[in-house]
């Protein structure tokens, strides 16, 4: 609905000519038409000739996509709890080599860079958690035994 679709409509319901509950039941008509309008549709070829249909998104209706897709958005918490392990046990390392009295060899080359590794791992399982995902379902159905496989990459 464009803004001069929705300034006619107040218009006329600040002249009287419709109710203000007309009014609305007219603006939601407009916007569901609009809508219709812009959603993207499939071309298909079939033998009768080319049909269009409205496209839709095979994971909103595929439960076993579904499934798969919170299961991988969860995945973020492996790399999370592996740098949160790694943080600890260098910050450990660290604190014994402080508390020994000597800042050798071990601390410099040892635990201070498994510290940072263990910074970097717990940001960037973060920075995944809301990242988009791509999600690959392959079916093979010629050959034996048939299998079917899913995959789920983060995208950039």
């Amino acid at each position: 609905m464009t803004d001069q679709e929705r300034e006619q409509i107040l218009k006329m319901i600040e002249d009287g000519k419709i109710s203000p509950e007309e009014g609305l039941k007219l603006m939601q008509v407009l916007e569901q038409s609009a809508a219709e309008q812009a959603k993207p549709t499939l071309k298909v070829e079939t033998a009768e000739g080319a049909e269009s249909r409205p496209e839709t998104s095979g994971m909103a209706i595929d439960p076993r996509i579904a499934h798969i897709k919170s299961t991988a958005q969860r995945l973020w918490q492996i790399p999370l709890w592996i740098g949160v392990v790694i943080v600890v046990l260098s910050a450990l390392g660290m604190y014994s080599q402080v508390q020994g009295g000597s800042m050798n060899f071990w601390f410099y080359c040892l635990t201070l860079p498994l510290l940072l590794l263990g910074v970097i791992v717990i940001a960037a399982a973060v920075g995944s958690r809301k990242a988009r995902w791509l999600f690959v379902d392959v079916h093979q159905k010629s050959g034996d035994p048939p299998s079917a496989s899913s995959w789920a990459f983060p995208c950039p």
